[in-house]
């Protein structure tokens, strides 16, 4: 009992700090990584790098930058888990829209777009594993457990295997012994 208590005690802890310490850092730390790509953005279209067809890429992107930078702390399994079912069952407007970006990205005149395009979905990835940290301990025991068993129940087959062949031998070598095929041991 003690045992469950301590092990309850651990993870509250351990959740409590991951969410009011080590989350907030890492979700601000993306929050300078997407500033840094807005202004990386920006810049091209202040220089002129970009033609007429890619600005309104540009504008696409900076709002969906602007929209993440505002909404980070969000994204969750749950967040992506809603979105995926709006593309695969709902609104076609959803759907049509989504295909639309992806279209403006591969047809992307500058490369560089396509980095920025690129660079954004890298740190949503990585939004959501930021998000969900706290969560990973409650999935990583029970893993470890079924990768535990799932190694001695393989290395037990091998055992079972290797006893296999050991019985074979004797079982025929006592045959070939019977047959005087072998010379008999003196004690």
């Amino acid at each position: 009992m003690k045992t469950l208590i301590f092990l309850f005690l651990f993870f509250g802890l351990y959740h409590f700090i991951y969410e009011s310490v080590i989350a907030p850092s890492l979700r601000l730390t993306l929050r300078y990584n997407y500033f840094a790509l807005r202004d990386k953005l920006r810049n091209l279209e202040i220089n002129g790098e970009v033609d007429g067809k890619d600005l309104e890429l540009i504008e696409l992107l900076d709002k969906s930058i602007c929209n993440i930078i505002n909404n980070i702390s969000y994204i969750s399994f749950g967040s992506y888990y809603t979105i995926y079912h709006r593309l695969v069952r709902d609104s076609n407007k959803f759907k049509t829209f989504s295909e639309r970006k992806k279209m403006m990205i591969e047809g992307a005149q500058n490369a560089e777009l396509k980095g920025v395009a690129k660079e954004m979905s890298n740190l949503s990835l990585k939004a959501l594993f930021i998000n969900n940290g706290a969560w990973f301990i409650y999935l990583i025991i029970p893993a470890i457990i079924v990768v535990v068993i799932a190694y001695i129940s393989m290395q037990m087959g091998k055992l079972i295997d290797h006893f296999r062949i050991i019985s074979d031998r004797l079982f025929y070598s006592s045959n070939l012994r019977n047959g005087n095929n072998f010379p008999a041991r003196t004690a």
